[in-house]
This record gives C-alpha cells, sequence and structure tokens, in this order.
C-alpha cells in the first residue's frame, strides 16, 4: 500500500501536460515596447507539440495580463500590456489548443 499511496500523491501534482516546460535557453525576450515585448523561440518544438505559447502575469500579484494563442512559428509578441508596468513572462508547448506542459521558469520585464 506504502508504494500505491506515494504514486496518488504524486499523481495529485498540479503539472499541467506531459512535456517538461520549455527551460530558459529555449526562448527570449527582446526589447520591451510600451504596450507589448517581442518573445522569440529558440529550440525546436518537441514531439508531442505543434506549437508554443507565451503569457505575461503581473509581477505585483501574479494575475494573468495577456496569454496568446498558440503558435508554430519562431516568434510570439506578448501585447495588450500597460506601459511603465513590470511583468514575469513565461512560455508553454501547446498541441492545438491544448497545453501539453507547465508554464516556465518566469522572465521579468518591465514595458517601456
Amino acid at each position: 500500500m506504502g508504494k500505491y499511496a506515494q504514486y496518488l500523491k504524486r499523481g495529485k501534482a498540479a503539472q499541467q501536460g506531459y512535456l517538461a516546460p520549455p527551460g530558459t535557453a529555449d526562448w527570449s525576450l527582446g526589447t520591451p515596447l510600451t504596450t507589448s515585448v517581442p518573445a522569440t523561440r529558440s529550440a525546436a518544438i518537441p514531439a508531442g507539440a505543434d506549437g508554443w505559447a507565451t503569457r505575461a502575469l503581473l509581477a505585483s500579484t501574479g494575475a494573468t495580463a495577456a496569454t496568446n494563442a498558440p503558435t508554430g512559428s519562431t516568434s510570439n509578441n506578448i501585447s495588450g500590456l500597460v506601459t511603465g508596468t513590470s511583468y514575469l513572462a513565461q512560455a508553454a508547448w501547446f498541441l492545438g489548443l491544448r497545453q501539453v506542459s507547465d508554464w516556465s521558469v518566469s522572465k521579468p520585464f518591465t514595458t517601456a
């Protein structure tokens, strides 16, 4: 029973999907503009996914400020942001519209 109980406990983890999230070297942020910031994917999309998406969280509260639709493109602009505000950007792998990884480690930025 001990092994089974441990399996159930791990199974209830708040993990999204089955792929590892994009690593910090897999994507980067460009120079923040007044209401957007460009994001660029440098890694290949892993097997089991066909695209990636980015989002911005308010640094002060952690609330989602903007999320982009998944794309297979290497660029993914995060837009709809407020001028002079601090955010945390994250990326995740998607299969169609279904998220198949957790969100990545956050990358901080402030709009111009």
